[in-house]
């Protein structure tokens, strides 16, 4: 189980990274740099699953959860859909010979959410802005642990 808390801790990572001041200048021309490796990151995972050749029912319904995902308004709704199901795939690998690979796929994936999300809070202490992370995003522990806890 360490290793779903391990995953998660790519989110603040990238916040710490999001709000050093140095950085922060080329956040606004990068933005849509770590957007694109945001979706790359999902690329890969979506690929692997088909790879891996997980339950199909499982894969079909990733896929049209990511493609559906992609239609929303707000980035940050967008990212924490994203978590939703990070959650629940963190379940189903878990304890398999995938796991590590999925769950450093979605510890990479929070290098640029997590700076993105520094950088739209910007104006925000940088206590404030992890403890809003750690509010905004603590669903995906709560859905992967708590599925564990209850199925397996």
């Amino acid at each position: 189980m360490i290793e779903i808390v391990a995953s998660w801790l790519g989110l603040f990572l990238g916040a710490f990274l999001g709000t050093i001041n140095s950085i922060q200048v080329e956040l606004k021309p990068g933005n849509r740099y770590f957007r694109f490796l945001q979706r790359a990151i999902i690329a890969a995972i979506l690929v692997l699953l088909v790879f891996f050749n997980f339950n199909n029912a499982l894969l079909v319904i990733f896929i049209v959860l990511f493609f559906i995902s992609f239609f929303l308004k707000k980035e940050k709704t967008i990212s924490q859909f994203h978590y939703l199901l990070f959650g629940i795939l963190a379940f189903f690998v878990y304890k398999t010979n995938q796991s590590p690979l999925f769950l450093s796929l979605i510890f990479l994936h929070g290098f640029p959410t997590g700076t993105l999300f520094a950088y739209e809070e910007k104006e925000k202490r940088r206590l404030k802005l992890f403890l809003l992370l750690f509010t905004e995003y603590l669903h995906y522990l709560i859905l992967a642990l708590g599925l564990i806890a209850l199925f397996r």
